[in-house]
């Protein structure tokens, strides 16, 4: 048999996918970002809640209760509610608010002196 007659009808070879990261312009697309404080152990209280809470968002945790908290800007204001009860319920402490990207952005590259 031929290779031709081996391959007809085969369905087409698809090529190894290459394992790149996307670029952060393209993963950010369309969230929000608010860092948060909170105690170290209350680091895992805030994330079950976050967890708990059907798609709301993801946590980040810089180090001991330095978190990074993202949702998509469609969730934000369900978001925003559960950061004001986890300031009044743990004294969570509130920091700077990364504004949402455009959906359609493109990936542009990085400013100047960011990592």
């Amino acid at each position: 048999m031929s290779e031709q007659q081996r391959n007809d009808g085969a369905a087409p070879m698809m090529r190894a996918r290459t394992k790149t990261p996307l670029p952060i312009e393209l993963m950010r697309a369309g969230m929000v970002a608010r860092e948060l404080t909170v105690s170290p152990p209350d680091v895992v209280f805030v994330k079950g809640l976050i967890e708990a809470s059907e798609g709301i968002g993801a946590l980040f945790a810089e180090s001991g209760g330095d978190l990074t908290i993202v949702a998509h800007e469609s969730r934000w204001a369900e978001m925003t509610e559960l950061l004001t009860d986890l300031e009044l319920e743990i004294g969570a402490r509130l920091g700077p608010m990364l504004p949402a990207l455009p959906e359609s952005s493109e990936p542009t590259a990085a400013p100047a002196g960011s990592k």
